[in-house]
């Protein structure tokens, strides 16, 4: 669908509510996303879209209602979901795997690396050192990032259909779409997840973070904490990025 979609104003809307509800602005057609919009990301006055072709489109969004095109680099053959976080951008395309973007200067993003993941990246999370790629049937991958030119696979939990990802604390969370659940994680040992609980829902399972809360400590989430079901699993749906995970805002890389 070669239409900018809703969620690109909603993201601007969530600027001025400081994520609680404000005023409503009016829909319509943003120019300068000229393919789907997957995925939205907020990072300070910054919007970043992953397009449905593998684009990243950047946006300035200081003054919420006009929206202005900063620029647009092709990263992936096609885009899914994505996540940010201390000046890295990680965006997933099924079969065209994980791409790394440095998007510190919103004017030039530049590519970092790309990294083949074990099957289709349909859901990614991010943390200042590591990636969690959503690969459906075979579970959630866990990559070292620490350095973004050069990502590193640590290890890999079997799901049952892992479409969505978000980490809070030492939780990985997992949305598992045929099995209608969210299945959680022990991330202690980011190199060997360890299952340690599951939320039944209804109807296939997606991950969507709510504002400014984690799941209780030791456990699982209750309700109203921590990540929440949400949305489909063909889309990320809009992220503000850089959140527990993510305190330093630019770090030094190697070779920056």
């Amino acid at each position: 669908m070669k239409h900018i979609l809703a969620s690109l104003l909603l993201g601007t809307a969530l600027l001025l509510s400081g994520g609680s509800y404000g005023k409503i602005l009016p829909l319509k057609q943003i120019p300068g996303v000229d393919e789907g919009a997957m995925a939205a990301a907020l990072d300070g006055d910054t919007l970043w879209i992953a397009g449905s072709r593998g684009s990243l489109f950047a946006f300035d969004v200081s003054i919420p209602n006009r929206p202005k095109r900063i620029t647009k680099i092709r990263v992936l053959k096609n885009g899914r979901q994505m996540a940010i976080c201390n000046g890295v951008a990680a965006i997933v395309g099924r079969q065209s795997g994980m791409a790394l973007v440095d998007i510190r200067n919103p004017e030039k993003p530049k590519i970092l690396s790309h990294y083949q993941s074990i099957e289709l990246a349909t859901g990614i999370d991010l943390t200042e050192h590591f990636a969690y790629i959503g690969n459906r049937i075979y579970g959630v991958e866990t990559v070292d990032v620490s350095d973004p030119t050069r990502p590193r696979f640590l290890g890999n939990l079997l799901t049952e259909e892992a479409q969505s990802v978000k980490v809070a604390g030492k939780r990985v969370f997992a949305g598992d779409w045929s099995a209608g659940e969210i299945r959680i994680a022990d991330a202690s040992n980011p190199a060997a997840l360890k299952l340690v609980g599951s939320l039944r829902l209804e109807g296939d399972s997606g991950i969507r973070p709510a504002a400014g809360r984690g799941p209780p400590s030791g456990g699982v989430p209750d309700a109203g904490q921590g990540p929440g079901a949400g949305g489909s699993h063909r889309g990320g749906g809009i992220l503000r990025g850089g959140g527990p995970e993510c305190r330093a805002l630019r770090p030094g890389w190697p070779g920056r």
